[in-house]
């Protein structure tokens, strides 16, 4: 026995029509000019200038795209596309849900992992950059930036070996 999904779409009006018949019937939306350019560039950039949201082929592409593995795209622009087609197209099936891989700092050598512990925990105890860079061979701008990261991400950025209590 064959099953087939069918994906229906209910009008205001209450009138009952299959997806397909939806988009046939259902002026193009303006996706060039409603995404920001940033997110607009991407789409053209990772799929080229002809991509376009309202022909379905190409919309399920970009939405099942792994768009956190894209270099220079971020979870906001990614977020926006993908609301974007939510949006407009809420039937469509999509990639993920906007949140990077948990093990995204396991590169991080276990010897750094300690040294960005105590980094962190030595500015929480008030010690200056300047101070904490000397300490550990680095620089003040460097020391800031593993803090930055330690305080964003907790626990996966200072612990993401599952080593330390």
């Amino acid at each position: 026995m064959k099953y087939e999904t069918y994906h229906m779409v209910t009008l205001k009006d209450g009138t009952m029509m299959s997806v397909e018949e939806y988009e046939k019937q259902r002026e193009p939306i303006d996706w060039k000019n409603q995404l920001s350019v940033r997110a607009t560039n991407m789409i053209r950039w990772e799929f080229g200038v002809n991509a376009d949201l309202n022909n379905p082929k190409h919309r399920d592409k970009i939405a099942r795209h792994n768009w956190l593995k894209v270099q220079n795209i971020g979870r906001k622009t990614y977020r926006e596309i993908m609301g974007f087609i939510e949006h407009y197209w809420p039937w469509q099936e999509r990639h993920g849900n906007g949140t990077k891989l948990k093990k995204r700092f396991q590169n991080i050598s276990k010897e750094n992992v300690v040294r960005n512990r105590k980094i962190y925990e030595e500015r929480l105890n008030g010690d200056t950059f300047i101070a904490i860079g000397k300490r550990h061979g680095i620089t003040a701008s460097r020391a800031r930036t593993i803090f930055v990261q330690a305080k964003a991400n907790g626990q996966e950025f200072l612990n993401p070996h599952g080593d330390y209590d």
